[in-house]
């Protein structure tokens, strides 16, 4: 056993130690994070895992990757940036994949990763698996809020996690004791329920053994934490030494050095061992990097690919013609129903979701029907939960994550657009992330400031999500549906003005496919409703139409355009439209500026400026904070007389 730990931990360095000659040759461009020196916990810590364990790591990863079993020839040519890595050149140094070694993802953002393997052994637990996951992280990850949010989940849900924590005592520049109150985080960690272990990182055998321990216990429910002490030999990234910067002492480095976790072990192996080991070592490189330098760049045509997935659905047809009528709550409430009926890969989580009132009445029929291990109740951590969503679907899931305002979405941001939206193309297609958002738009008088926001076009920003903002009881249904059959994160905004709207709903599942929906033809004037505006649009028309001195008898037979979905957006179906009418307006639930009526006017004005017979104009919310006060909300949301009075500027 011991020569076979010395072992990976010699290939780990022979490896980063040709990656650091590459590196200065001009042959990888990306930063390269190197692990020299804290071999023995990557290595310790795989030789205590099966197989059908899995990992996450950080942007320091090699020596996680290749430990846990991950292709060599494909990790060199992914570093090179070329089309036969293990992503396809689209991850880099810091984004290596391998899921069939169990080297399931690396993020770089701190912190980040931890909560997916949360989510993975919550995945584990629910399909009554017996694998466990772990989480490498170093010591300043210790200090996002992401840590002690993923570790209170797994404490209350008793997860097979293990936290490893390799404490380096810097974080880029700056020692443990300027960024913690003590070195020392496992008397932190401990009062959290968790089992926890402190370990000389540089000792294999002592890893290994606190490892096995470990494992013993997350294989029966207990989350366990590792700190393992540990020192890296090389600058935060890059090849070279960094003394010269003042931040750490060359004798520091030195008593490291002394305790180098190959130099612990060396001694035991004659000296011909080793030159076998590295005889073998170095045709394993020598013909990895043969195979990365022959590997073909990636074509300009491969930029846009793995950005989205196709849809390929399997609920249902459209909806046909019948005389059931629901509301809209009501057919939000049979979708998540019928999804988690037709689907046992779907699970439904968030803070209430178990609560007699079940989220606006949605989420209550699901609860009776599948109770708590379905229907997970959570704390309030917004941004772990999304990070602990992504890991279970990434071993096989299909979450619906509630947030009960899209407000409160704003503090998942990182794990919604920095992760979620990106996995998928950094792991050049390999993963999906079928992950559903569930949220609310609250336009209710006093909600105040913080509470009534609309923000689907912060949402929108980013590739790699969909964005929906169903109207409709029917489209309710079927955008639900939609997005939890979707491969990629979908985020569905509901409107809550729009809860008590009745309408023809099916019975069967169906899909709303990803287009506009022409609510009503006319070739005088194009409107473009972002969800519960299409109200005051139909309100609007009925004052514009009925004859009086203010509109003095004007006939307008207006195109009413119900968006739907935001991204992708079904630009084709308003430019027909436009280049019928001549004339745009675009009324929207959320602020004017960098807003999706923006967008919109923009790509029309792009394609379609010679049809227009007056300039496009739109509506939104007042550039400012939303008012708690009565008085002062009434003119913040537009109105139907606001709308009125633009339909006849466009159309005089």
């Amino acid at each position: 056993m011991l020569e076979k730990l010395y072992y990976e931990m010699l290939r780990i360095r022979r490896v980063e130690e040709k990656i650091s000659e590459l590196y200065e040759q001009g042959f990888i461009k990306a930063p390269v994070h190197l692990s020299i020196g804290q071999e023995a916990v990557a290595v310790g810590v795989m030789a205590a895992l099966q197989k059908q364990d899995k990992i996450v790591s950080t942007h320091r990863c090699h020596g996680h990757y290749l430990a846990k079993g991950g292709d060599l020839k494909k990790m060199m040519a992914e570093l090179l940036g070329k089309s036969g890595g293990c992503c396809g050149g689209k991850g880099g140094t810091m984004h290596l994949f391998d899921d069939e070694a169990g080297h399931v993802i690396s993020a770089p953002l701190v912190g980040a990763s931890i909560a997916f393997a949360v989510g993975i052994a919550l995945a584990s637990k629910i399909k009554q698996e017996k694998k466990i996951s772990v989480a490498f992280f170093g010591d300043g990850a210790v200090e996002e809020g992401i840590f002690w949010e993923s570790l209170n989940f797994a404490s209350v849900h008793n997860l097979p996690v293990i936290f490893v924590c390799e404490n380096n005592l810097y974080a880029t520049h700056s020692h443990i004791l300027k960024r913690q109150p003590d070195p020392w985080i496992t008397q932190r960690v401990r009062p959290h329920g968790v089992e926890a272990f402190s370990v000389n990182g540089n000792n294999v055998g002592e890893v290994l053994g606190a490892t096995q321990r470990a494992v013993n216990f997350a294989r029966n429910g207990q989350p366990c934490f590792i700190e393992a002490h540990t020192y890296r030999l090389k600058e935060h990234w890059g090849t070279g030494e960094d003394w010269h910067l003042g931040y750490r002492s060359k004798e520091e480095g030195q008593l490291w050095t002394r305790a180098c976790p190959l130099k612990q072990v060396k001694e035991v192996f004659e000296i011909g061992n080793i030159a076998i080991m590295e005889e073998k070592i170095k045709a394993e490189i020598d013909e990895a990097v043969a195979f990365a330098m022959k590997s073909s760049a990636p074509s300009s045509n491969e930029l846009f690919t793995d950005v989205c997935s196709e849809a390929t659905f399997s609920v249902g047809d459209a909806p046909v013609s019948e005389d059931r009528t629901l509301n809209y709550k009501e057919a939000a409430a049979e979708a998540l129903l019928q999804a988690m009926t037709n689907d046992e890969r779907v699970i439904l989580m968030g803070e209430g979701v178990d609560n007699i009132t079940g989220v606006y009445g949605h989420v209550l029929p699901t609860y009776e029907k599948f109770g708590p291990s379905r229907v997970i109740d959570t704390p309030l951590s917004e941004n772990a939960l999304t990070g602990i969503a992504i890991g279970a679907a990434l071993d096989g899931l299909r979450p619906v994550l509630i947030h009960q305002r899209n407000d409160f979405m704003l503090l998942t941001m990182d794990q919604l657009f920095n992760q979620a939206a990106k996995i998928r193309y950094a792991s050049g297609g390999k993963h999906k992330v079928p992950i559903t958002i569930l949220s609310f738009v609250a336009k209710k008088v006093g909600e105040g400031v913080q509470h009534s926001q609309s923000l689907q076009s912060v949402f929108a920003h980013f590739p790699g999500t969909k964005v929906g903002m169903p109207t409709s009881p029917a489209d309710v249904k079927g955008m639900l549906l939609s997005a939890i059959a979707d491969d990629d994160p979908v985020i569905i905004l509901e409107h809550r003005s729009l809860f008590d709207e009745v309408g023809i709903v099916p019975k069967e599942s169906y899909v709303t496919p990803h287009t506009a929906r022409v609510v009503s033809g006319g070739n005088d004037l194009t409107i473009v409703c972002v969800s519960a505006v299409i109200k005051n649009v139909q309100e609007a028309i009925g004052i514009v139409n009925n004859p009086d001195p203010f509109t003095q008898g004007v006939k307008i037979s207006p195109e009413i355009i119900d968006l739907r979905w935001i991204r992708p957006l079904d630009i084709g179906c308003i430019e027909r439209s436009v280049r019928k009418t001549g004339r745009l307006l675009v009324v929207d639930t959320g602020w004017k500026h960098f807003s999706v009526s923006s967008e919109i006017i923009a790509q029309i004005c792009e394609s379609s400026l010679s049809y227009l017979k007056k300039p496009p104009m739109r509506l939104g919310m007042a550039e400012g904070p939303c008012p708690a006060s009565q008085f002062l909300e009434s003119w913040y949301h537009p109105s139907a007389a606001e709308v009125a009075m633009s339909i006849l500027m466009l159309y005089s």
